[in-house]
């Protein structure tokens, strides 16, 4: 329901106190407007009932004023301000008199002074709105509870209230019948445009469907404001004799006992699911997932067709490969002279990823015939083979063209063609950051998301970002590549002239390039890179990360033993904190060829993970480049392939 701004009841400090004495409501002041629907919230004894009397004009506050309008409330005729403002009690015997249900609803109706034919109208379409005209006949005493709180509430209908004041609606209800209640109330807001205030202490109703809540505690307003912002103050609504919602309380407990933090407490079952699923646990922490270049560029396309078309949209709910959807807020859509641009702001979520906050921005045309995508300026060249985009053409995968492609159609009409252009203003600068340059994609960032969700800090993402080097190498025509942990031994291995397309980046997921290259046909590889990280293969370690595994000391020193070393050198290993420590003992105790031992070790281990499947020598370096050991394939297989090593692998 669409809410009007201007004030339509409202109470001005009103203050009230029984003739017994007990002040009942202190400084009361809020504000109701047109068609909204707001929870008057507060444990028993608060004031609600009293407040909601007030508002409706059975009792009058001793100081203050309640205005209809502006008007004051009690100035106003009674017959008006009950057919203006209705009020159901809390329990239904309170209002249902007549010998029938049908006789009780006409009772108000009659009593304005209505003819018999629009009362009878009156009293089928309440009795019609609450779902009992089935039951007009019935005595209101042979009801079950729900149905009479129904019937109360259709006496107050007929009426043809403007606003509707409801004093615990769903007490004593069981949960199904409190959820009827509910969607008849939503629905009279909603479809018939009456505006509701309802009290109640039920805190895990209240952000299914309210607008605003006000926390009543001890005749005073302790608060105001949407669902989110009263709930997501747990002192406050505790202060009030009240609790948090189920779910919200399920997830404060996770947060302070097993450390599972979300940016906020979800409120009901659906927003959780709807966090949980827009986000991924790691270390402790629930991590949001965001969009990939793909589903932003497709979202774009998207908003830039529809503003063709008339339409203005502030997000675009994206269909994303698989048949998900995605709703992505648009940053802007102008009108160009090469037709319509939208633009949507990357949100990579919690993942550091180097597109985040990039304007992605597509320019479509209309044009017969089919639907053309192609790249505009920050869209990448693809210059080299082997990749899915042959060279010349833009850096735009397969699974986003296509998806770009089936979202613009999607709100065209039938066989209406479209140019779509996508372009990033920022691309080219943001493509130094990434692999782009080694892969031979130059002028420009890639348009990529196999599935257009970007898992924040996603092991699985990385690695497949990885991938594409074995493809360009198989493409470049190489059968023997270096993989190599880090920058450092990419730079080494191009010192030794060796062609920049045979050496591959493996970070940390040695074992998974291995595999990949396997995968891609590759049969000889040679592991190039600092001892460090290398003498963990030797141990069968194939994740590197210094949290995963170490063990460098322990590998070292037992094949330093198995060359004849002294307990004391083995200790002295084992209690070195680098490398270079290492190859200084090492060299003192005229065991250098401990890094060859190393380096077949490595190579035998990385055999045996592929099965056989590869060939694998090993070259080891120390931190400032030095080589400290190799084995006998290495040298094969590097000899193989044309690069020979001066000065090295000559023993």
């Amino acid at each position: 329901m669409e809410i009007q701004e201007h004030t339509f009841l409202e109470a001005r400090d009103a203050w009230y106190r029984y003739p017994n004495g007990r002040t009942a409501l202190q400084g009361i002041s809020l504000e109701l407007h047109r068609g909204e629907l707001v929870v008057l919230l507060g444990a028993n004894g608060s004031g609600k009932t009293t407040l909601l009397l007030l508002l409706q004009g059975l009792l009058a506050p001793n100081r203050g004023q309640v205005c209809l309008e502006g008007r004051p409330l009690r100035k106003l005729p009674e017959k008006v301000r009950f057919r203006r403002i209705g009020l159901v009690f809390q329990d239904p015997r309170d209002q249902l008199f007549a010998p029938t249900v049908y006789e009780d609803v006409a009772m108000g109706p009659a009593n304005l002074g209505l003819s018999p034919d629009a009362v009878r109208e009156r009293v089928r379409r309440a009795l019609e709105a609450v779902e009992i005209w089935s039951l007009r006949q019935a005595a209101p005493h042979q009801l079950s509870f729900g149905e009479q709180k129904r019937a109360a509430l259709a006496g107050i209908l007929a009426l043809g209230p403007e606003i509707i004041l409801l004093d615990e609606p769903t007490a004593g209800l069981d949960p199904a019948a409190a959820s009827k209640i509910m969607h008849l109330l939503h629905g009279l807001n909603q479809k018939e445009g009456l505006t509701i205030l309802m009290a109640t202490h039920d805190v895990d109703l209240t952000p299914l469907w309210a607008d605003r809540v006000i926390v009543l505690e001890e005749g005073k307003i302790l608060a105001g404001g949407s669902p989110a912002a009263v709930f997501r103050d747990p002192a406050l609504v505790r202060s009030a004799h009240l609790r948090l919602p189920r779910i919200a309380h399920l997830f404060e407990i996770l947060a302070r006992e097993d450390r599972v933090a979300l940016p906020h407490l979800p409120l009901t079952i659906g927003e959780a699911r709807r966090m949980l699923t827009g986000y991924r646990r790691a270390g402790g922490k629930f991590l949001r997932r965001g969009y990939t270049t793909g589903a932003c560029a497709a979202a774009a396309a998207r908003a830039a067709a529809l503003f063709i078309l008339g339409e203005k949209p502030e997000s675009i709910t994206v269909t994303l490969p698989g048949g998900r959807v995605a709703r992505i807020p648009v940053g802007g859509v102008e009108r160009t002279p090469e037709g319509v641009t939208a633009w949507v702001v990357k949100d990579a979520g919690d993942d550091p990823d180097v597109t985040h906050g990039a304007r992605i921005e597509a320019t479509v045309r209309l044009q017969p015939g089919k639907i053309t995508v192609r790249g505009g300026p920050g869209v990448g060249t693809v210059t080299k083979p082997g990749l899915a985009v042959p060279p010349g053409g833009f850096a735009i995968n397969p699974v986003p063209l296509q998806m770009i492609r089936e979202n613009v159609a999607a709100v065209l009409p039938p066989g209406q063609g479209a140019e779509v252009v996508i372009g990033v203003p920022d691309g080219e600068r943001l493509a130094r950051r990434t692999l782009n340059p080694q892969l031979g994609i130059v002028g420009g960032i890639s348009i990529l998301g196999t599935t257009g969700i970007v898992e924040p800090m996603s092991e699985e993402a990385f690695k497949l970002a990885l991938v594409p080097q074995i493809q360009i190498a198989r493409g470049a025509g190489m059968e023997t590549l270096l993989l190599t942990p880090g920058r450092r031994g990419k730079t080494l291995a191009q010192e030794h002239g060796i062609p920049p397309e045979a050496v591959v980046l493996v970070s940390n997921f040695l074992g998974f390039m291995l595999e990949e290259c396997a995968r891609h046909g590759l049969r000889q590889v040679v592991l190039w890179g600092y001892a460090g990280k290398l003498a963990k293969v030797a141990a069968g370690v194939f994740h590197t990360h210094n949290r995963i595994a170490d063990g460098r000391g322990e590998v070292v020193a037992s094949l330093a033993a198995a060359r004849g070393g002294g307990a004391e050198l083995v200790r002295s290993l084992l209690d070195a904190a680098t490398v270079e420590g290492m190859a200084g003992l090492l060299a003192e105790a005229g065991l250098e060829r401990v890094w060859d031992d190393l380096a077949e070790r490595a190579s035998r281990r990385a055999m045996a993970y592929t099965r056989n499947a590869l060939r694998v020598g090993t070259v080891l370096f120390t931190w400032r480049g030095e080589v400290l050991g190799w084995d006998e394939n290495a040298a094969a297989l590097l000899a193989g392939a044309g690069w020979r090593l001066p000065g090295v692998f000559h023993k």
